[in-house]
């Protein structure tokens, strides 16, 4: 079956799952398997994007914590009979617990949807529609932090116990279960509009969605350490009301201070809510990549993505004239990997650029890792590249 993202590396063992249904333990030594086992309820298939695989199919990458295997089989709450949540032996395979989500909330037996809720945040801005806080439903890669386990916004303990079905309010964003999630999950490498890695709680769906970013730290990608968010995400003032979306890399603490109020304004001139401030970054660059590809080692982020061309609030605005169409192709056919990509190095203190690379091949989303004193890249041409300083 299909793997679609890195293995998990635990004490000599490679530990993987697969579209086939099946979690995998391989020797990392000579690749021999050591047990396998059928995370899927049942043993059966269906055609997607050309190939076989299971009904219920299971994420590449397997959570470890604390000598736990975490995995999640199924595809969404809603089909197939739901998700299972397995605890496995990492070294044997063995189940150490299973839950299955369904379509009820395990606490009232009512369908999750009675969960969903219209949502005004203080920030004065409504979802128009009601469209908003359906519960985590579908399957994602897990990780942890603290003393959780989490599937996006799904708050887990250590024992696979769902601790809350609704999402928290969208201006709840503080707590010890503040993580980096994905709603539309860790793989999804499209670059829509509506679709952003989040630190914090909740999101904010529908129309509503750009609330989120000015609630809580949002980007098109996001790497952390200890203190800081590193972002390449809008410039804050493009969240809303808006066509064109300008981005920039940028910090934030992961203390998540308080909004910053805006300047009165004139009493004659009508408050902007596109322009809202909301938190102080500790600094922000223009940068002209879209950036594909992030990474911090030491004290320096590493960011790779196709070359960013086109002004878009110019193009928005001139969008029938030759010369915007010619640059809005050649832009997609960069997206596309056609010219190949660009490696910044700027310094994690202060955004100060420190080198630039050009690369004749492209990042694919979130492919590039640091390790050894050099730079790995997965790229869309299948290969992988190393980067390293002349010795």
């Amino acid at each position: 079956g299909r793997i679609d993202s890195p293995p998990t590396i635990h004490n000599g063992m490679a530990i993987f799952g697969s579209a086939d249904g099946y979690v995998y333990c391989l020797r990392a030594s000579d690749g021999a398997l050591a047990w396998r086992f059928l995370a899927a309820p049942h043993d059966r298939r269906l055609m997607a994007w050309e190939q076989l695989e299971s009904v219920w199919p299971v994420h590449g990458s397997v959570l470890i914590r604390d000598g736990v295997a975490y995995v999640v089989a199924g595809r969404s709450m809603f089909l197939d009979g739901g998700l299972t949540l397995y605890r496995l032996d990492p070294m044997t395979g063995e189940v150490i617990s299973q839950v299955r989500m369904d379509n009820k909330d395990p606490n009232t037996g009512k369908d999750l949807h009675a969960h969903v809720k219209v949502v005004q945040d203080d920030l004065r801005m409504a979802t128009m529609t009601g469209l908003s806080s359906l519960p985590v439903a579908s399957a994602d890669i897990l990780s942890s932090e603290g003393n959780y386990i989490f599937m996006k916004s799904q708050l887990f303990d250590l024992e696979g116990k769902r601790l809350r079905i609704s999402q928290p309010d969208l201006n709840s964003q503080r707590g010890e279960d503040v993580h980096l999630f994905v709603p539309n999950g860790f793989l999804d490498d499209q670059y829509w509009h509506r679709a952003f890695w989040v630190y914090g709680r909740s999101v904010v769906g529908g129309p509503g969605y750009s609330a989120t970013g000015q609630a809580t730290p949002c980007g098109k990608i996001m790497v952390l350490d200890r203190d800081n968010l590193y972002l390449f995400g809008r410039r804050q003032t493009y969240w809303r009301w808006t066509t064109a979306t300008e981005y920039r890399l940028f910090s934030v603490s992961r203390s998540l201070p308080k909004p910053v109020e805006e300047p009165a304004q004139p009493k004659n001139r009508k408050k902007s809510r596109a322009s809202k401030a909301q938190f102080e970054t500790r600094w922000s660059v223009e940068m002209p990549v879209l950036v594909r590809a992030m990474v911090k080692a030491g004290d320096t982020i590493f960011a790779a993505g196709p070359k960013d061309i086109v002004d878009e609030e110019s193009a928005f605005k001139a969008y029938n004239q030759p010369a915007t169409r010619e640059a809005l192709r050649n832009q997609t056919e960069l997206f596309a990997g056609k010219g190949g990509s660009v490696l910044w190095a700027v310094s994690a203190d202060d955004g100060s650029k420190l080198q630039e690379i050009e690369l004749d091949v492209l990042p694919v989303f979130d492919g590039m890792i640091a390790a050894g004193g050099a730079l790995f890249m997965a790229t869309t041409d299948g290969k992988v590249v190393c980067l390293a300083s002349r010795r």
